[in-house]
């Protein structure tokens, strides 16, 4: 299809279409938006979509965090490898401090990303993390030899750019 100019219309963009195609002159282009629609959902949304990624991470440091919480043993209450895993989560989004927990406490997918059993209250992570700090550091290079050493996720080939070959004889 083409427009009064002689220029190609392709299929509409879903932020909307210059009403009158691409035209150089002195008019401005009048540009026709949809609308925009804000409203509340019956579920939460994670704005944090760099856990999933952090969580494949989490999962090769296993052995090393079954390590932390066998040298390191708890005898109630959240273990060790939740601690470093939850504040882990919190560095992902960039924020350092432990209120910051209280922000995940209703959000299933932030444990599950992360392999969390239980989630710390805020008082819990600042006082272990202050309290246990210096055994827990002990462990830190082993954590970056594992993450070092482990296998890269695989974000698979994308098809762009990609030539079909034609099978039939010319």
């Amino acid at each position: 299809m083409r427009n009064e100019a002689g220029l190609v219309l392709t299929a509409a963009h879903p932020a909307g279409e210059l009403s009158g195609g691409i035209a150089f002159g002195t008019e401005p282009a009048q540009l026709d938006m949809r609308p925009l629609v804000v409203k509340q959902l019956d579920y939460d949304l994670t704005p944090v979509a760099g856990l999933s990624l952090m969580g494949h991470f989490v999962k090769a440091m296993r052995p090393v965090l079954n390590r932390l919480d066998a040298e390191l043993p708890m005898t109630s209450g959240v273990v060790n490898s939740d601690i470093v895993r939850s504040y882990l989560g919190l560095l992902v989004p960039g924020k350092s401090d432990f209120d910051a927990i209280e922000d995940f406490r209703g959000d299933a997918f932030y444990k599950q990303a992360q392999g969390i059993g239980l989630l710390p209250s805020s008082p819990t992570l600042h006082q272990r993390m202050d309290g246990k700090a210096s055994e827990m550091f002990d462990f830190v290079p082993s954590m970056i030899e594992t993450l070092l050493a482990s296998k890269r996720p695989d974000y698979g080939v994308p098809a762009v750019g990609c030539r079909r070959t034609s099978t039939r004889s010319r």
